[in-house]
């Protein structure tokens, strides 16, 4: 038997004779076109760079070119073994010569049947490929169906797969399919745990066991109508000084699930609740989701309570910190949003229905969120929200029709609670030095800040001229600049371009500045029921005040991160099919939106009524011309140019399904209200972008922005 060593020994010359040849393994990423990249791994360990040499492993390259060709022969996802070459050009090439691995043996796709043959048409992830359908393999599937299938042929090496139908799911008429395909494709599936009540109920006997009695309190919840996985609850008080007390009642989810339990797992995998069109997929059992750990009215529920002493000015008083303890609560009423803002609106003393040790203290809870508010502006940004758009489907599952909501005082007051306790808990966490899951935003792409400062040098002389000038890569410059733009008068939009330079937030055990905020730290405790990182974070805090120990350096935060981004990718899969069945119902008709992305091909538009988002193709207008300037995201014309946050009147013209996107035309006004060409900056004489990198540019970082503040205020 060979020893570690010699093993060892082996690996080293296999891959110094590979990498003389030019040849090595690599994964295999599609991509919107017919070819794709190989990325090449880097060297299993440090014995066998070292085997290399400085010299060769200068020479290996990060990432190779994949002709639509060689495409043909496998698949996304596989790991193969390749030659890298240079074409005339000077840029990598890779030639597979074998695969070494296939992860695609099962997917989800939509059969469809070209002249005599039957395909499925791949969901894989970089991949719209067919693949061909075994004739006796086909069971009861027909064109148009969406099917679950098994690969029984790789296309290595001729580009010939076979596939098999494993089973149907259903077509575009089938009630739910949109939800049934994105939970199939990304595999998002309830845990099979399931704890029986009377367990529960012992369970909370024996946690409820000397903790603070807080039963008598007046709190409550504010939620949507229909919401049953409430998982916070407000106490708010005026002291006789005028400061606020401000009490936060969250479920206390650490009480009923044990680290590493097969509950604690299966709420790990999912990592989210997901709440689809169709349905909702908890991340924690129903048992638990909409009763034991709700905050039901009326019931008696475990609870850590957050306790804030907060000011006139909207700091915390001199002195104070936030403070934790275990309790039991009773919420005394479930007020909805809607409630609340009809009393807002009503006059004082209008009838609720509601407790009247609820609703005294309404006025104050508003008069806080005020307060809170104007903090934040002042001392932190505060972005705004784009509108929600809340849709009512009809008994075939479909869109029946979609209702725009403005956030109100109620949504407002539960944003600005739990904002400032998720805040206050990670300056907490901080100054004890223990760990969590802290949320970070790094403000503008370090490849961006060219970018950005020739933006501040013309659009905001003052700053750049100031001495010192603000640094856009500092959270200090970054806060700076963004205010600066957001209170910028000017015909561009300043705010929405630079917001389309950053980062995406992303988790992570250290505490670094969440730039999109304002904020030195942040993080998310406010949500166990339905976040697991808030999940591990309220252990940290049960930890903190004495019970137990937990440390969030034991999470895995790469794979919590990868499935939030399988989880919310589900979720929009299954958005984007049910909205592009809503267009082909709104085909011809004329609505007036809101361009949200610009690209080297034309932009993006949202309707302003129902949220549909189109895309205007700006090259198949044949009496205009267009360039893309690339600095400030703008299609120019002759005579008119379409830029970010501009209003355009669209005509839906229908769906385009091969490539998965709504299309809308410009209204004849549009384009017969020709004003004088604004004039562009210099950037804007540039060369045109081509359209694969100026595809890039997204309104992701937008809505990346408000995530951590809005998240605390969904139903």
């Amino acid at each position: 038997m060979l020893d570690i060593s010699a093993l060892s020994q082996l690996r080293e010359l296999k891959s110094t004779i590979r990498q003389s040849n030019n040849q090595f393994e690599g994964v295999v990423r599609g991509s919107n076109g017919s070819f794709g990249f190989l990325t090449i791994k880097p060297a299993e360990d440090a014995a066998e760079s070292a085997a290399q040499g400085e010299k060769s492993a200068n020479k290996r390259p990060k990432e190779a070119f994949l002709s639509p060709a060689e495409m043909l022969k496998i698949l996304p996802g596989d790991t193969v073994l390749a030659e890298i070459s240079q074409d005339s050009k000077g840029r990598d090439v890779a030639t597979v010569i074998s695969v070494l691995q296939s992860s695609a043996r099962y997917f989800t796709g939509r059969y469809v049947q070209k002249g005599k043959g039957h395909f499925v048409e791949t969901h894989i992830e970089g991949s719209e490929r067919r693949l061909f359908i075994t004739p006796k393999k086909r069971k009861t599937a027909k064109p148009g169906d969406y099917i679950v299938a098994r690969l029984l042929k790789h296309p290595f090496p001729d580009g010939r797969a076979q596939t098999e139908v494993l089973r149907v799911l259903g077509n575009d008429q089938t009630s739910g399919i949109e939800t049934k395909l994105a939970q199939e494709v990304f595999n998002i599936r309830p845990g099979k745990t399931r704890p029986e009540h009377a367990t529960c109920e012992a369970r909370f006997e024996q946690k409820s066991a000397g903790r603070t009695d807080l039963t008598a309190e007046p709190f409550f919840t504010i939620d949507g109508e229909s919401t049953q996985d409430m998982d916070d609850a407000l106490l708010i008080r005026r002291a006789e000084d005028g400061h606020w007390i401000l009490k936060v009642a969250i479920t206390d989810v650490a009480a009923w699930v044990d680290p590493s339990s097969d509950l604690d797992s299966e709420a790990a995998q999912l990592a989210s609740s997901w709440y689809f069109p169709h349905k909702t997929v908890a991340m924690l059992p129903g048992t638990l989701s909409h009763q034991w750990c709700s905050l039901q009215q009326d019931q008696a529920r475990l609870a850590m309570v957050a306790t804030l002493l907060i000011g006139a000015d909207g700091n915390l008083l001199a002195d104070t910190r936030i403070e934790f303890e275990q309790a039991v609560i009773r919420s005394q009423a479930k007020v909805s949003y809607s409630q609340l803002n009809a009393w807002q609106q009503s006059s004082e003393g209008s009838e609720t229905g509601l407790p009247e040790a609820v609703t005294a203290q309404f006025a104050d809870a508003l008069a806080l969120a005020d307060v809170l508010r104007q903090w934040r502006r002042d001392q932190a940004l505060l972005m705004d929200h784009r509108p929600d758009y809340r849709v009512t489907l009809n008994d075939e599952g479909k869109i029946q029709s979609v209702r725009k909501e403005i956030p109100g005082p109620a949504e407002r007051l539960i944003e600005e609670c739990m904002v400032r306790t998720n805040l206050e808990t990670a300056r907490r966490l901080v100054a004890e030095s223990s760990t969590a899951i802290f949320s970070e935003h790094a403000g503008f792409k370090p490849e961006r800040l060219k970018q950005v400062r020739h933006i501040i040098r013309e659009q905001l002389p003052e700053l750049a001229a100031a001495d010192p000038a603000p640094d856009p890569s500092t959270l200090e410059g970054y806060t700076t600049i963004m205010k600066a733009a957001q209170s910028l008068e000017s015909e561009l939009p300043v705010f929405a371009i630079l917001s389309r330079l950053q980062t995406r937030s992303r988790l992570g055990t250290t505490p670094a500045p969440h730039h999109s905020m304002g904020l030195d730290q942040y993080l998310t405790v406010t949500s166990p029921l339905r976040k697991y990182a808030d999940l591990c974070t309220q252990r940290v805090l049960s930890a903190l005040i004495g019970d137990g120990r937990f440390s969030a350096d034991k999470v895995d935060i790469d794979t919590l991160s990868a499935n939030l981004l399988n989880g919310r990718r589900a979720v929009a899969l299954a958005e984007q099919k049910l909205q592009q069945h809503f267009a082909e119902s709104l085909s011809g008709q004329r609505f007036t939106a809101t361009i949200v992305q610009v690209n080297g091909s034309g932009f993006v538009a949202r309707i302003e009524d129902n949220g549909v988002e189109g895309f205007v193709d700006l090259g198949a207008l044949p009496q205009a011309k267009f360039r893309l300037d690339s600095t400030y995201f703008r299609q120019v014309g002759q005579h008119i140019s379409f830029m970010l946050d501009q209003s355009v009147d669209v005509i839906v013209r229908g769906v385009d399904k091969d490539n998965g996107r709504i299309l809308f035309d410009l209204a004849d006004a549009v384009l017969a209200d020709t004003p004088e060409e604004a004039a562009a900056p210099k950037e804007a004489k540039a060369p045109r972008q081509k359209a694969a990198v100026a595809d890039q540019v997204v309104s992701e970082a937008t809505d990346e922005q408000t995530s951590d503040a809005s998240e605390a205020s969904e139903d």
